[in-house]
Protein backbone atom coordinates (compact mmCIF):
# COMPACT_ATOMS: atom_id res chain seq x y z
CA UNK A 1 0.00 0.00 0.00
CA UNK A 2 2.91 2.50 0.53
CA UNK A 3 4.47 1.93 -2.84
CA UNK A 4 0.70 2.94 -4.33
CA UNK A 5 1.42 6.20 -2.11
CA UNK A 6 4.65 6.54 -3.42
CA UNK A 7 3.50 6.24 -6.63
CA UNK A 8 0.81 8.88 -6.25
CA UNK A 9 3.32 11.41 -4.33
CA UNK A 10 6.27 11.26 -7.06
CA UNK A 11 3.76 11.53 -9.95
CA UNK A 12 2.18 14.71 -7.96
CA UNK A 13 5.82 16.35 -7.67
CA UNK A 14 6.27 15.96 -11.06
CA UNK A 15 3.62 16.34 -13.36
CA UNK A 16 3.04 19.69 -11.91
CA UNK A 17 6.59 20.36 -13.31
CA UNK A 18 4.51 19.79 -16.87
CA UNK A 19 1.92 23.27 -16.72
CA UNK A 20 3.46 24.61 -19.77
CA UNK A 21 5.08 28.22 -18.45
CA UNK A 22 8.58 26.58 -17.62
CA UNK A 23 11.76 27.84 -19.29
CA UNK A 24 12.42 27.82 -22.76
CA UNK A 25 14.95 25.16 -21.90
CA UNK A 26 12.78 22.33 -20.89
CA UNK A 27 16.03 20.67 -19.31
CA UNK A 28 16.62 21.60 -15.26
CA UNK A 29 20.60 21.53 -15.04
CA UNK A 30 22.02 18.66 -13.78
CA UNK A 31 21.89 16.68 -10.64
CA UNK A 32 23.43 14.22 -9.20
CA UNK A 33 22.61 12.47 -5.80
CA UNK A 34 24.38 9.33 -4.81
CA UNK A 35 24.65 6.93 -1.25
CA UNK A 36 25.66 3.23 -0.66
CA UNK A 37 23.59 0.58 1.22
CA UNK A 38 24.21 -2.71 3.01
CA UNK A 39 22.51 -4.92 4.93
CA UNK A 40 21.57 -8.66 5.76
CA UNK A 41 20.32 -9.45 2.10
CA UNK A 42 21.60 -6.30 -0.28
CA UNK A 43 24.19 -4.22 -0.39
CA UNK A 44 25.30 -1.94 -3.25
CA UNK A 45 25.48 1.51 -4.59
CA UNK A 46 22.87 3.87 -5.99
CA UNK A 47 23.96 6.95 -7.88
CA UNK A 48 22.22 9.26 -10.42
CA UNK A 49 23.60 12.46 -12.59
CA UNK A 50 21.69 14.12 -15.39
CA UNK A 51 19.41 16.72 -16.02
CA UNK A 52 15.37 16.49 -15.57
CA UNK A 53 12.90 17.05 -18.32
CA UNK A 54 10.49 19.47 -17.03
CA UNK A 55 8.08 18.93 -19.04
CA UNK A 56 7.40 15.11 -19.45
CA UNK A 57 9.50 13.51 -16.58
CA UNK A 58 11.33 11.64 -19.26
CA UNK A 59 12.53 7.90 -18.27
CA UNK A 60 16.41 7.98 -18.21
CA UNK A 61 19.08 9.11 -15.43
CA UNK A 62 19.09 12.35 -13.58
CA UNK A 63 18.37 14.06 -10.14
CA UNK A 64 16.08 17.12 -9.51
CA UNK A 65 14.60 18.81 -5.94
CA UNK A 66 10.82 20.19 -6.76
CA UNK A 67 8.84 22.90 -4.95
CA UNK A 68 6.14 24.68 -4.70
CA UNK A 69 6.65 27.02 -1.87
CA UNK A 70 5.10 24.61 0.59
CA UNK A 71 8.51 21.73 1.22
CA UNK A 72 10.83 20.23 -1.03
CA UNK A 73 11.19 17.28 -2.73
CA UNK A 74 13.97 15.59 -3.67
CA UNK A 75 13.37 12.39 -6.39
CA UNK A 76 16.29 10.77 -8.43
CA UNK A 77 15.96 8.38 -11.17
CA UNK A 78 18.56 5.64 -12.48
CA UNK A 79 17.10 4.10 -15.84
CA UNK A 80 17.63 0.15 -16.62
CA UNK A 81 16.50 -1.96 -19.32
CA UNK A 82 13.21 -2.27 -20.65
CA UNK A 83 11.51 0.25 -18.24
CA UNK A 84 13.34 -0.85 -15.22
CA UNK A 85 14.48 1.85 -12.96
CA UNK A 86 15.41 2.63 -9.33
CA UNK A 87 14.03 6.21 -8.04
CA UNK A 88 14.92 7.64 -4.63
CA UNK A 89 12.26 9.60 -3.52
CA UNK A 90 12.79 12.41 -0.45
CA UNK A 91 9.91 14.20 0.62
CA UNK A 92 10.41 17.24 3.41
CA UNK A 93 7.12 18.95 3.92
CA UNK A 94 7.53 22.45 5.78
CA UNK A 95 11.31 23.09 4.58
CA UNK A 96 12.26 25.59 2.89
CA UNK A 97 15.91 26.41 3.95
CA UNK A 98 18.67 25.08 5.19
CA UNK A 99 19.20 22.71 8.54
CA UNK A 100 19.22 19.23 9.57
CA UNK A 101 15.88 17.05 9.69
CA UNK A 102 14.83 14.33 11.00
CA UNK A 103 13.49 11.15 8.81
CA UNK A 104 11.11 8.44 9.13
CA UNK A 105 9.48 8.08 12.77
CA UNK A 106 5.94 6.70 13.64
CA UNK A 107 3.91 9.56 12.22
CA UNK A 108 4.93 7.90 8.38
CA UNK A 109 3.57 4.18 8.75
CA UNK A 110 0.36 5.56 7.47
CA UNK A 111 -0.23 8.64 4.79
CA UNK A 112 0.62 12.05 6.75
CA UNK A 113 0.96 15.21 4.77
CA UNK A 114 3.60 16.44 7.44
CA UNK A 115 6.06 12.96 7.53
CA UNK A 116 9.46 13.92 6.40
CA UNK A 117 10.52 10.65 4.78
CA UNK A 118 12.60 8.83 2.22
CA UNK A 119 12.17 5.87 -0.18
CA UNK A 120 14.12 3.06 -2.04
CA UNK A 121 12.58 1.56 -4.96
CA UNK A 122 14.51 -1.26 -6.59
CA UNK A 123 13.89 -2.51 -9.93
CA UNK A 124 10.72 -1.03 -10.16
CA UNK A 125 8.38 -0.65 -13.50
CA UNK A 126 8.79 3.07 -14.49
CA UNK A 127 5.43 2.43 -16.49
CA UNK A 128 3.64 2.57 -13.10
CA UNK A 129 4.68 6.43 -12.73
CA UNK A 130 2.92 6.97 -16.03
CA UNK A 131 -0.67 5.32 -15.62
CA UNK A 132 0.42 1.80 -16.26
CA UNK A 133 -1.42 -0.74 -13.40
CA UNK A 134 -0.66 -4.05 -15.04
CA UNK A 135 3.03 -3.71 -14.34
CA UNK A 136 4.85 -5.50 -11.59
CA UNK A 137 5.42 -3.84 -7.87
CA UNK A 138 9.56 -3.39 -7.42
CA UNK A 139 12.03 -5.75 -6.50
CA UNK A 140 12.06 -4.02 -3.11
CA UNK A 141 10.26 -1.05 -1.36
CA UNK A 142 12.72 0.51 1.49
CA UNK A 143 11.12 3.60 3.62
CA UNK A 144 13.37 5.50 5.96
CA UNK A 145 12.49 4.49 9.19
CA UNK A 146 14.97 6.48 10.89
CA UNK A 147 17.55 8.81 9.70
CA UNK A 148 18.59 12.74 9.02
CA UNK A 149 19.14 14.89 6.11
CA UNK A 150 21.02 17.80 6.41
CA UNK A 151 20.44 20.83 3.33
CA UNK A 152 24.04 22.62 3.75
CA UNK A 153 23.60 25.25 0.98
CA UNK A 154 19.96 26.33 -0.41
CA UNK A 155 20.49 29.34 -2.77
CA UNK A 156 16.87 29.20 -4.69
CA UNK A 157 18.19 27.26 -7.50
CA UNK A 158 20.34 24.56 -6.49
CA UNK A 159 20.35 22.65 -2.99
CA UNK A 160 23.03 20.62 -1.76
CA UNK A 161 23.95 18.45 1.44
CA UNK A 162 23.68 15.05 2.71
CA UNK A 163 21.70 12.28 3.89
CA UNK A 164 22.26 8.84 5.89
CA UNK A 165 19.51 6.78 7.98
CA UNK A 166 18.16 2.65 8.64
CA UNK A 167 15.37 2.02 6.18
CA UNK A 168 13.14 -1.16 5.89
CA UNK A 169 11.27 -3.37 3.26
CA UNK A 170 8.41 -5.27 4.40
CA UNK A 171 8.43 -7.70 1.32
CA UNK A 172 7.01 -11.35 1.49
CA UNK A 173 10.65 -12.72 1.80
CA UNK A 174 10.46 -11.17 5.42
CA UNK A 175 11.90 -7.74 6.13
CA UNK A 176 15.13 -6.62 4.83
CA UNK A 177 16.71 -3.61 6.58
CA UNK A 178 19.58 -1.61 4.70
CA UNK A 179 21.90 1.01 6.19
CA UNK A 180 22.11 4.27 3.95
CA UNK A 181 25.21 5.53 4.22
CA UNK A 182 27.26 8.09 2.61
CA UNK A 183 24.19 10.05 0.94
CA UNK A 184 24.65 13.25 -0.89
CA UNK A 185 22.91 15.60 -3.32
CA UNK A 186 23.59 18.19 -5.28
CA UNK A 187 20.29 19.32 -7.13
CA UNK A 188 18.74 22.03 -8.96
CA UNK A 189 15.78 23.38 -7.44
CA UNK A 190 12.90 23.39 -9.73
CA UNK A 191 9.62 25.30 -9.45
CA UNK A 192 6.18 23.81 -10.07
Amino acid sequence: MKYFFFCLAVAGVLVGCRDGTGPADPLAPSGHLEFSYEGNEIAGAFSATGPMDTRTFTYGTWAAATTDGTGINIVSLTAHDNWKADMVGIFLPGVSGTGTFALGGPTCDAPDPTCRDGEFLVNFDYRSLLGNTTVSPPDAFFVIREGTLTIASNDGERIRGSFSGTAVYDGEEGPWTIAIRDGSFDVPLVRR
